[in-house]
């Protein structure tokens, strides 16, 4: 199938529409707005039979719950980065993935949950993938880039995968948030229960900004 056939089929499960002068589909799954791109890269500013083709796949997520998320294979730089507290390293539990992939997220406890066993098989499944979170415009989005351009059927899955994280993303908060409440241990108190929600709410907020800002330096 044609990369323009690849990207009809797409637009037409998602119920959107491509972009018949480029490489993109766009529409939604489950309600979420979703976004496939082909696009080719090179080292120069001409194209050439050398550039190499990349998949990129946005999911949106739902704004107010913050997340960060740099997720990729090692690379021989990284311990000496890890080394010096320039880059962090957040193990999920996973002995194999972890020994593969660096995993620089930010709230742990959130990415730990939302980087479930889908996601992890599906970045595992590629020789060169990366999952971020970007703000495009106000609007942030989680994305897939594999090098390579997928088919359909891979599209259509990293799709499914990334609507399941973007999803899962309220619930892993609500999941904190009542437990923050249980902690608080005042049913009759109500202000003070928001008091301990929104304490843990600026405490993770300042954890991905902490993340942020080690990327941003880098």
């Amino acid at each position: 199938m044609s990369a323009t056939s690849t990207l009809r089929a797409i637009a037409t499960w998602l119920g959107g529409a491509h972009d018949r002068g480029g490489r993109s589909a766009r529409g939604a799954r489950e309600g979420i707005p979703t976004e496939v791109r082909f696009a080719l890269r090179g080292t120069g500013y001409e194209r050439t039979s050398h550039d190499r083709r990349w998949t990129e796949v946005d999911v949106q997520l739902p704004k107010g719950y913050a997340l960060s998320l740099f997720v990729r294979r090692h690379e021989w730089t990284d311990p000496h980065q890890i080394a010096r507290e320039a880059m962090v390293d957040l193990e999920l539990g996973d002995a194999a993935f972890d020994r593969a992939f660096l995993v620089e997220a930010a709230p742990a406890q959130i990415a730990r949950t939302v980087l479930d066993a889908s996601i992890r098989r599906l970045l595992a499944s590629y020789d060169a993938a990366s999952l971020t979170t970007e703000a495009l415009e106000d609007r942030p989005v989680v994305r897939l880039t594999v090098r390579t351009w997928l088919n359909a059927d891979a599209i259509t899955a990293a799709i499914d995968a990334l609507v399941s994280l973007s999803a899962g993303l309220r619930d892993a908060y609500a999941a904190l948030d009542a437990a923050a409440l249980r902690d608080a241990g005042s049913p009759y108190r109500p202000a003070l229960d928001d008091a301990e929600v929104d304490a843990q709410r600026s405490e993770l907020a300042s954890e991905v900004e902490h993340i942020a800002g080690l990327r941003r330096k880098r």
